[in-house]
């Protein structure tokens, strides 16, 4: 999955536990506890994995197994090696990510770290049972292994409860103060529900609330408002860019004036997992019904948000959705937009199986959605393709815009367009934005710097990289990424001291922070200091072991005539990366 360029950290009044609402909405908030909202992350489940077969990827050779249960839960990699031990690894797993309903993914716990573990839990179907496979990212690429880290972005769509940002992004929040894992509450949609709780509260013991109620009342907000609140999850796109001060989009906001979203330019038959209100906006069904009672189709038209969707209700509010405008047949007549199904066939079917046909996704593996771009005819489902991520990988792309309104702020930014390509992986095309104007918004967005900074180090414009990179880091001076990057644009501009003063400083902060110490480690080897670039390898080993750098340290070694050091970082090279070889 995409990753957005700047999170979005916690602001307003933030969670609120749904006991705090249930005194007074009992039925709506025991309904809701059953949604995959409210379980959007949480605790892995008593015998979440029983009966689930290991799995092995393709081209690796390399076997996967879930196993344990609740707090015991773990992912085993295991390989055999010839003429060798076999290789085993096994990871305990933090919580779920994800209620299940389609697919569960699973939070590996590895040295302080999070990371997405190989395998993945989908649901069953009428044709498949429920069963193990690989996780996206894996099923597209193999031998990832423990290499895809969670953040607090990845985390921002399954809680309201985000950890406090830190770095490494995906050191473990649970071990630097109370962070729980739990799922979205009330006050995710709800803009001042911890505030109107109290206010409650007070009212009902018979004491002077002050004020009006402060929770905001979703009613009143226009249509693209109101679906913003929505589209803050499900509207993913291909590329997603934070804008403005840190923390979660304002609820009741406009969110594309928050974010910056790019999606295929030109819709297909193909849809992707997290794709709904893009899709649904395309739909005559959105476009014509504007000026209609209550301000025209919106999310919340076909389901209630307190519900689960698997709820007789859900189906029934779709249906009457449709009907309102769509009359049902009465008799032989066949009034304009009537549905040409007798009784017993519309009763069966229902509207959605129809007009929002479910399709599998190009993203992810042995999952369908309903296709929410509504059709009279949506045709045949297209044939199942190879798993992919972004929609469209060529960057043929167009910024998210409402139909129905204007174009947000700075629509066509030069510097937004530069940070899509580089986030999506097209820095010649990004390059070609160097040396256009970025409007003073865009330009105060630290990342927007930090990507100039990046761009302009590949192209070996050192001393631009070096002015960007400094740029980033006085708006924000905890961006690592800029930090890490800037301690060796200084050595290869002859200021290694400089840059390892600047990396020393940040260490402070944030010792564990091993890409800080691998290149603290270059900058020292430079000046003759083997000792020192060998106690920050070995450091940033402690934090985060990896192969590359063990084979590193053991050529320096070598290089010292300590054979036996050397040797045991061979070996240590050869047990973190079976598949590998030397």
């Amino acid at each position: 999955m995409t990753l957005p360029l700047l999170l979005f950290l916690v602001q307003d009044s933030g969670p609120i536990a749904p006991e705090a609402c249930a005194d007074c909405h009992e039925a709506i908030v025991s309904a809701y506890r059953e949604t995959g909202m409210a379980r959007a992350l949480e605790p892995i489940r008593p015998d979440e994995f029983a009966g689930l077969a290991p799995l092995s990827e393709p081209g690796t050779g390399l076997v996967y197994a879930l196993e344990g249960s609740g707090e015991r839960a773990r992912i085993v990699e295991s390989l055999a090696t010839p003429g060798g031990a076999p290789h085993r690894l096994s990871a305990p797993l933090a919580f779920a990510v994800g209620a299940g309903v389609q697919d569960r993914s699973y939070a590996a716990l590895r040295h302080g770290r999070l990371w997405f573990a190989p395998l993945e839990v989908v649901s069953g179907s009428e044709n498949r049972s429920r069963r193990a496979a690989l996780a996206p990212g894996h099923s597209m690429r193999s031998g990832l292994r423990f290499g895809v880290p969670i953040t607090p972005e990845c985390l921002s769509c399954h809680t309201d409860s985000l950890p406090r940002r830190d770095f490494p992004l995906n050191l473990d929040p649970r071990a630097r103060g109370a962070w729980t894992p739990n799922g979205i509450s009330c006050g995710a949609c709800h803009a001042g529900a911890r505030e109107h709780a109290s206010w409650r509260e007070a009212s009902l013991a018979g004491r002077e609330a002050p004020g009006a109620d402060p929770i905001q009342d979703l009613s009143f907000l226009p249509r693209t408002r109101r679906l913003s609140i929505c589209a803050a999850c499900h509207l993913q796109g291909d590329v997603r860019i934070e804008l403005g001060e840190v923390g979660l989009p304002p609820r009741g906001d406009d969110l594309l004036q928050h974010r910056a979203i790019f999606v295929a330019r030109e819709a297909t038959s193909e849809v992707g997992f997290v794709s709904q209100v893009e899709r649904m906006v395309l739909s005559r069904c959105y476009l014509e019904s504007a000026a209609f009672p209550g301000g025209g189709l919106t999310c919340e038209t076909c389901h209630d948000p307190h519900r689960p969707l698997p709820d007789v209700r859900e189906r029934e509010r779709a249906r009457a959705a449709c009907t309102s405008c769509h009359a049902e047949v009465q008799g032989d007549a066949k009034p304009a937009g009537a549905c040409s199904l007798d009784e017993d066939a519309r009763r069966a079917s229902g509207c959605a199986d129809c007009h929002l046909p479910e399709r599998n996704v190009f993203d992810v593996e042995g999952v369908t959605i309903h296709d929410h771009w509504i059709r009279k005819d949506p045709g045949p489902a297209p044939p199942r393709a190879k798993l992919r991520f972004p929609e469209s990988p060529t960057g043929d792309w167009k910024r998210f815009q409402w139909p129905d309104a204007p174009p947000p702020a700075h629509d066509d930014d030069a510097g937004l367009w530069m940070m899509a390509f580089y986030q999506g992986g097209h820095q010649d095309r990004a390059r070609e934005f160097l040396a256009k104007p970025a409007s003073a918004a865009v330009q105060g967005i630290p990342m927007f710097h930090h990507v100039r900074g990046a761009l302009f180090e590949g192209a070996g414009r050192l001393a631009e990289a070096r002015a960007a990179y400094e740029r980033a880091l006085e708006l924000a001076p905890e961006l690592g990424e800029s930090a890490t990057n800037l301690g060796i644009v200084l050595g290869r501009l002859g200021e290694a001291r400089r840059g390892i003063e600047l990396l020393s400083g940040f260490l402070e902060a944030h010792p564990r922070a091993d890409g800080v110490l691998r290149n603290r480690a270059v900058l020292r080897q430079s000046l003759g200091d083997a000792e020192g670039a060998l106690a920050d390898l070995e450091r940033a080993m402690e934090f985060a072991p990896d192969a590359a750098v063990a084979r590193v340290i053991a050529s320096l070694y070598e290089q010292r005539g300590w054979a036996d050091r050397a040797a045991f970082y061979r070996d240590e090279a050869r047990r973190l990366d079976p598949i590998g070889g030397e």
